[in-house]
């Protein structure tokens, strides 16, 4: 059966991230790993409500995910609740001003 695109990009995902881990293990980087693969599951996001901002979408999403590694383990329980969630204005504008202030402190100077 043929997969579809989304699919396709989740597989090629996959393989570059089980890839580096692999990569990261051979050049002497020590991981906690208790399995030789990892554990793969699916978790909902919020859900974009505009096409014009999804840099900005895709990048809080990424900042969320980090921010709860530090106070959590499980990512599924975390984000179980924010499923319907679509973030606000206020939410996106944040991590403008958070991106802005990164770039021009580290990038541009």
């Amino acid at each position: 059966m043929l997969k579809t695109t989304s699919e396709q990009h989740l597989l090629t995902h996959h393989y570059i991230l089980c890839s580096a881990l692999k990569r990261y293990k051979l050049s002497g980087g020590h991981l906690k790993v208790t399995r030789r693969e990892p554990l793969w599951k699916s978790v909902k996001c919020p859900q974009q409500t505009k096409s014009v901002e999804y840099g900005f979408f895709v990048l809080r999403f990424m900042f969320d995910i980090v921010k709860s590694c530090t106070t959590s383990n499980d990512l599924e329980k975390v984000w179980s609740s924010r499923s319907e969630h679509s973030y606000t204005n206020r939410e996106i504008n944040e991590i403008q001003d958070k991106w802005a202030k990164y770039f021009t402190n580290h990038c541009v100077s």
